[in-house]
């Protein structure tokens, strides 16, 4: 007959007063990042049926008409299923010697399938009702010098895992305000808009046996140091961590300094134990 370890331990873990979920996280001290390749297209008010492809584009008001720009990001490069999205930054780059009152820009998750390089006045897709975030130009009454590098947003709030695209509108918050000059050069050149998305193997929760040795206080202070903290988990990568799968460097838990309080994340320092059943690891 066979020896159950692991099922023995899960048992095991099922009833002891000690037993907590935790999340364990590998690789997530180590992320990758993927940059995404970008096609786009610009919309004028005055132009309704023009798919405009010029190396810049505006988002404003020019003549008395509004400009807007689409972007796609290609993220067919980016895994499908079993990681978590940690940011996608989007940065746009403003074009010198324009004028611009800084009248932000919001960015917007467009809502269905289009074609930037296709897209019109007259059929901008659908957009979803709130900005994911707003960008904020440079202020310049004769221009600027040189090319700027807008402050990188976060949109990673309007990717889910599986997307193979991600279509962004660029509209001026007050579109009446004024304009701003954005690079729209083809993907690849030094001021085309970029996405870089930082992703990482996905978490899973895990049981595991929670020992916190505290450190001594004096009555009435509130300790400066965290307890030592040891956790025991199944030697499995269904049920806990895998002594196979295992990364000290990389991997991080999350796991609640203090019972009763919200998890901290944590890195491995050290492997204590472990067999066929177990690990027992302490983490900081």
């Amino acid at each position: 007959m066979a020896l159950d370890f692991v099922g023995d331990m899960v048992a095991m873990m099922r009833t002891d007063e000690f037993a907590e979920t935790i999340t364990y996280r590998p690789g997530r001290g180590s992320p990758a990042v993927a940059s995404a390749p970008v096609a786009y297209g610009g919309v004028w008010e005055s132009t309704p049926t023009t798919n405009w492809q010029f190396a810049s584009w505006r988002v404003g008001t020019v003549s008395g008409e509004l400009m807007r720009v689409y972007l796609e990001f290609d993220l067919s490069g980016i895994p499908a299923s079993g990681i978590e999205i940690l940011s996608a930054m989007l940065v746009v780059y403003q074009k010198p010697s324009i004028a611009c009152d800084g009248t932000p820009i919001d960015v917007y998750k467009v809502a269905e399938s289009f074609d930037p390089e296709a897209v019109t006045w007259d059929t901008q897709p659908e957009i979803a009702s709130t900005p994911v975030a707003q960008i904020t130009p440079v202020v310049g009454e004769d221009g600027l010098p040189s090319s700027v590098a807008l402050a990188a947003v976060d949109i990673a709030s309007a990717i889910a895992v599986g997307d193979q695209s991600i279509g962004i509108a660029l509209r001026q918050t007050d579109e009446a305000a004024g304009n701003a000059d954005l690079w729209m050069e083809p993907a690849g050149s030094g001021t085309a808009p970029s996405l870089a998305i930082t992703y990482a193997t996905a978490g899973r929760e895990i049981t595991a046996i929670v020992d916190r040795v505290a450190v001594e206080t004096i009555e009435g202070i509130e300790p400066q140091r965290a307890p030592r903290i040891t956790l025991t988990v199944a030697n499995s990568a269904t049920h806990g961590i895998s002594s196979d799968e295992i990364d000290r460097g990389t991997d991080r838990v999350l796991v609640p300094l203090r019972f009763g309080k919200a998890a901290s994340e944590m890195g491995i320092s050290e492997i204590i134990d472990h067999d066929e059943g177990a690990l027992t690891l302490e983490v900081a």
